[in-house]
């Protein structure tokens, strides 16, 4: 059984995989020198390289980079080449016996005959322009033939293409004229057309997907490197690294202090020359480039760290707990410097023409000409400023943004009246995760779509954004739900209120500690003979148990009174609907302290599927697992308000980490801050 549902999944894979692409367009508007391209090639850094006959250029990201043309013998290239040392070749029309190499540290090319190149370089530096790129991944396979474009699959032939009228126009390949084709190493197709600019396509990457890394899916930071390796701050567990193209992930190591709360990561950055810093409840962090380890910095004063940031001048300004720290990147052994104690639990920073902007549970502050001023004190969760240089602010109250007379100014979305929690800005879009899911605010007409993924919840959680690769990463209390941004761009600039996403699940789990294969198959069939012996215990216990139960009712029940009739659900379905939320109560009080508990080891201890939870949740209760979870903490909470126990030990007893989320929590529920609620009831 399990083969032939392998069998079919590959089969259904490479039919799908079959039908036309979706292109995107890149034309002068996005920085391109000229919309005729020439040529194409892809550098050791992974970068897109574009002739034109306006000039070269290499795209970063979704940014293109200009190149000078000194020392070119022609500003009109034809042919471009990596070679296997990486250096990038180019050869000019009318010049064919020369050829260009780029002097990156120079930032110049350099000409040479060919006389003066070995026989390999010069074989190497004049490759012939490649016309036909094969996916290894599939048996498919893109040609250019007298300019045009076609897909053919040596596996179902029925499904080729040929990109000429309604299906270029369907597809968004607005030039049939196409002069070069390049099929790059993360499955990413770029056609270069005669006059329409740049064309891709993703062959490979579904548009969603969600990453669950287990036993612990509680995601509260997440970051890919320069080198593609997924890192992870995971609940209590610390930090976790997951290599390229792995479905496995290994913990990470890092000095710890006494305390449990520095394996609590909360944020994560790589900084511009590649080292790797961490935030925790116990420190910070920091990792060079090229080194296994992390060694802590600031000695052995305690620092809580939230949020971390790069600026231009390439320093480090870290939000702690007791203020506003700055540390120059470039400078070994250096230590974190305090600029300013007012600003505490700085949770997120942005920076734009005016000055670098802070949120923090105090409000809005800007630090512009060597000091820090409070703009609004509305408390804030998150900023972000887009392409144009506009602020968007995240709070407790919905999304706003910045007027010219420095005033917050609400913007009407989803999460009006909710909390916001992060925002990532990528082209003509703000993407905002908030505390009932995910919705997308196109900058220019004002259009907010939302995003359903399948139930993930965003509670006190992080957004990242790997520009490299047009990727979006939404860290939820059931992972990190992955989006690639650019494959959504048409769908969202036409959707309507609501984009259904289908899911595709990638589930993590951590590295064998054992090459031994043989041992494993052992194990792996004495887990089999045990789950089956299991699973037979408790079908032969479930239905004697069954059977003796409706022995025991229809012999000795009592005939029901008035006050059971009034007290008790006849219906079936009532009655167990009941049981539901008598298990799910009793649950949540048993983890009343418990700051990770999520909704998956709820539906574990359950006994039942994430998503049948779920249904049945929102079926009896009308609410989401954890809005279920947080209801009961906080009428917990309110009890103990009455009792005069201390708010700060409330909050670690009902399952907050931090006293500032509960209380905005209990804001939310009962209207009043805690200390106002436990005057009024006193």
């Amino acid at each position: 059984m399990r083969i032939a549902t392998t069998l079919l999944l590959a089969l259904l894979t490479t039919v799908l995989s079959a039908q036309p692409l979706n292109f995107h367009q890149l034309t002068v508007k996005d920085g391109l020198p000229h919309n005729g391209v020439i040529a194409l090639d892809e550098d050791a850094q992974g970068r897109i390289w574009v002739a034109t006959y306006a000039g070269l250029g290499f795209l970063e990201g979704q940014q293109f980079v200009a190149l000078p043309t000194d020392g070119l013998p022609d500003v009109r290239v034809d042919r471009i080449h990596c070679d296997d040392a990486g250096n990038m070749w180019v050869r000019c029309f009318e010049h064919r016996q020369e050829v260009s190499r780029y002097d990156s540290v120079a930032r110049r090319f350099v000409t040479y005959s060919h006389s003066q190149l070995s026989d390999s370089l010069l074989h190497q530096a004049v490759s012939p322009l490649l016309h036909t790129f094969a996916d290894p991944r599939s048996s498919r396979r893109w040609t250019i033939e007298k300019h045009i474009l076609s897909q053919t699959d040596s596996l179902h032939p029925d499904n080729n293409v040929v990109y000429t009228g309604e299906k270029a126009a369907g597809a968004g390949l607005l030039d049939e004229s196409i002069f070069c084709l390049l099929l790059d190493r993360r499955g990413t197709l770029w056609v270069g057309s005669a006059n329409n600019g740049l064309f891709y396509a993703n062959t490979r990457q579904h548009s969603y997907r969600r990453i669950v890394c287990q036993p612990n899916p509680l995601v509260r930071a997440v970051l890919t490197d320069r080198q593609g390796c997924l890192w992870m701050g995971i609940g209590f567990d610390g930090l976790r690294s997951v290599a390229p193209q792995s479905r496995h992930f290994v913990a990470v190591d890092y000095p710890l202090n006494d305390s449990v709360e520095s394996r609590r990561v909360r944020t994560l950055l790589e900084d511009s020359q590649g080292t790797l810093w961490m935030g925790t409840l116990g420190g910070l962090y920091q990792k060079p480039a090229g080194h296994n380890n992390f060694r802590k910095m600031g000695g052995q004063r305690p620092m809580q760290v939230y949020s971390l940031h790069e600026d231009e001048q390439r320093q480090l300004w870290i939000g702690a707990d007791d203020g506003l720290y700055r540390l120059p990147v470039g400078e070994s052994g250096a230590e974190p410097q305090l600029m300013d104690s007012t600003v505490c639990y700085a949770l997120n920073f942005a920076a734009d023409g005016q000055g670098l902007w802070m949120a923090s549970d105090q409000g809005l502050y800007r630090w512009a000409e060597g000091r820090s001023t409070i703009v609004s004190q509305m408390k804030t969760n998150v900023v972000a400023v887009d392409a144009s240089g506009h602020l968007w602010v995240g709070t407790d109250n919905g999304l706003f943004t910045l007027t010219d007379g420095l005033q917050l100014s609400a913007v009407s979305t989803p999460a009006d009246g909710h909390t916001v929690q992060a925002m990532l800005c990528r082209r003509d879009f703000l993407w905002c995760s908030y505390d009932q899911g995910i919705f997308c605010l196109n900058i220019y007409t004002g259009k907010t779509t939302l995003l359903n993924t399948n139930h993930n919840e965003y509670l006190m959680t992080a957004a990242y954004c790997d520009a490299q690769k047009g990727r979006l990463y939404f860290c939820g209390t059931q992972g990190i739900d992955c989006f690639l941004a650019d494959s959504l761009d048409d769908q969202l600039r036409t959707a309507p209120e609501q984009l259904w996403l289908n899911e595709t699940k990638v589930e993590l789990s951590l590295m064998p500690q054992t090459d031994d294969n043989t041992s494993w198959l052992w194990l792996y069939a004495a887990l089999v003979i045990l789950a089956a012996a299991g699973c037979y215990t408790l079908y032969y216990y479930r239905r004697k148990h069954r059977g003796g139960s409706v022995e025991v009712t229809t012999t000795s029940s009592p005939s029901p009174t008035l006050a059971d009739a009034a007290t008790e659900p006849s219906d079936p379905s009532l009655q167990m609907n009941a049981q539901f939320i008598e298990q799910a109560t009793a649950l949540v009080q048993a983890h009343m302290s418990d700051a990770d508990w999520t909704a998956e080891q709820m539906a574990r201890e359950m006994a039942m599927s994430r998503s049948k939870l779920f249904t049945l949740m929102k079926e009896t209760t009308g609410k989401g697992v954890m809005e279920f979870v947080r209801d009961i903490r906080l009428d917990y909470a309110a009890q103990k308000l009455k009792e005069g126990v201390p708010v700060s030990e409330i909050a670690y007893s009902c399952g907050f980490s931090e006293a500032s989320s509960f209380r905005r929590s209990f804001v939310k529920k009962f209207g009043v801050t805690p200390s106002q609620y436990r005057t009024s009831e006193s």
